[in-house]
């Protein structure tokens, strides 16, 4: 109860700062705003009821939100435009932050943004509510072909797509 109601009192605050609220996964929103392919795509699926964690973009150049409904751990990935494109997807070129406890969310905003480079684009970055994963995987497409690949391993994903580890 208490810390709904400093959630409450701080969502006011923001809306009385006039700091704007963050865009939602599953509003179907967010491809319009401009949001980068990754996160355009899981709030498409998310708005057609498919099963996505509860999350929302920080839009580049905002600070993440001082007060959201998320709750638990949180993971915070980016979302830049460069990302899941038509010629390439840059799968585990930019940090993902997991597990982060929302008193830290702006430090660690920040510490995804900061693996970007100039080549980039907009720095959107995803925050969605940790999933306690059994099982996590990367799909690897190709259009055109039927060869594709899916590779997966015991919890967590993150060492598979950054290269440390190898899937099944």
């Amino acid at each position: 109860p208490a810390e709904y109601a400093a959630t409450i009192t701080a969502i006011a605050d923001r809306l009385l700062s006039g700091e704007p609220a963050p865009l939602r996964l599953g509003s179907g929103t967010l491809e319009a705003a401009g949001v980068g392919p990754k996160a355009a795509l899981l709030d498409r699926a998310a708005a057609a009821g498919l099963p996505v964690p509860r999350g929302f973009v920080v839009q580049d150049g905002r600070r993440a939100p001082s007060a959201h409904d998320l709750v638990g751990t949180l993971a915070v990935r980016s979302a830049f435009s460069v990302e899941d494109g038509d010629a390439s997807s840059n799968a585990g070129r930019f940090r993902s932050l997991l597990g982060v406890s929302p008193g830290d969310l702006d430090h660690a905003v920040d510490g995804v943004r900061s693996s970007a480079d100039d080549q980039t684009g907009r720095l959107d970055v995803l925050v969605m509510e940790m999933v306690p994963a059994v099982t996590a995987g990367i799909a690897f497409s190709e259009r055109g072909f039927e060869d594709d690949l899916v590779e997966w391993v015991d919890g967590l994903a993150a060492d598979l797509a950054s290269g440390a580890a190898s899937g099944n």
